[in-house]
C-alpha cells in the first residue's frame, strides 16, 4: 500500500480509495492502527449486536402471471409459480 503510494498515486487512489476513507472516518494513520482500534472495542464490549433485518418479504401475484397461493394441510404458505407458453410471455411483455 504505501509502496504504491510512493510510485503511482492514481492507481493507489484506485485501489485503496475505501481504505482511505475507512481510515479518516476512524481518525487513524495505519491500518495496524485501525486493527488495535478495532480490537480494543471489541475487547472492550464483546456482545454480539444482531442488525435489525428486513421483514418478510411480501410476494405478489402480479396479473397475468400463472402463479397462485397453495397451502398444505398444516397451514403453511407458498408461491406456485408455472411455466408460461411462448405465446403467454410475448402478450405479457406487450
Amino acid at each position: 500500500m504505501n509502496q504504491l503510494k510512493k510510485e503511482d498515486q492514481e492507481k493507489y487512489k484506485r485501489q485503496f480509495r475505501l481504505w482511505d476513507k475507512c481510515l479518516s472516518d476512524n481518525k487513524v494513520k495505519t491500518c495496524e492502527d485501525l486493527y488495535k482500534k478495532v480490537h480494543a472495542s471489541i475487547l472492550a464490549n464483546p456482545d454480539r449486536k444482531k442488525k435489525a433485518g428486513n421483514a418478510k418479504p411480501v410476494r405478489k401475484i402480479v396479473d397475468g402471471s400463472k402463479a397462485r397461493v397453495t397451502q398444505d394441510s398444516k397451514g403453511r404458505k407458498w408461491l406456485r409459480h408455472f411455466r408460461l407458453s411462448n405465446q403467454e410471455r410475448k402478450s405479457r411483455v406487450a
